[in-house]
């Protein structure tokens, strides 16, 4: 088994490392987490995100932004919906450019490929 507790590491925004008191105030301050978010016109839901995090596990460079797509319509509009999409990202300008690439992709080549996962 694989013990990962001396590669987990957390990071701010920026990047850097962070100091343990500052990350339960940052992961409570929603207008950090939030990088952007999207409503497509077919309802669908784009959220990027700070994880803070690195879900890399220290192979690589840390990836701690994450965009996903929501098809909320699957579950009635009340919630997130399933996930349809999902990638990581090492910085914050790699994840503002992801976020806009996941706004332009094609909506139904995605579905199909979240139907038959």
């Amino acid at each position: 088994m694989t013990d990962y507790g001396s590669s987990i590491r957390w990071y701010g925004r920026d990047g850097q490392p962070l100091a343990e008191g500052d990350r339960e105030r940052l992961l409570s301050d929603r207008t950090y987490r939030v990088v952007a978010q999207t409503t497509l016109a077919n309802g669908w839901f784009v959220s990027t995100v700070w994880l803070g995090l690195d879900h890399g596990y220290g192979a690589g460079p840390p990836l701690i932004f994450e965009t996903m797509i929501f098809d909320r319509a699957a579950d009635g509009g009340f919630g997130r919906g399933d996930s349809v999409y999902q990638e990581r990202y090492a910085t914050e300008a790699e994840a503002l450019a992801g976020h806009a690439h996941a706004c332009d992709l094609d909506w139904h080549a995605l579905r199909a490929l979240a139907d038959e996962a």
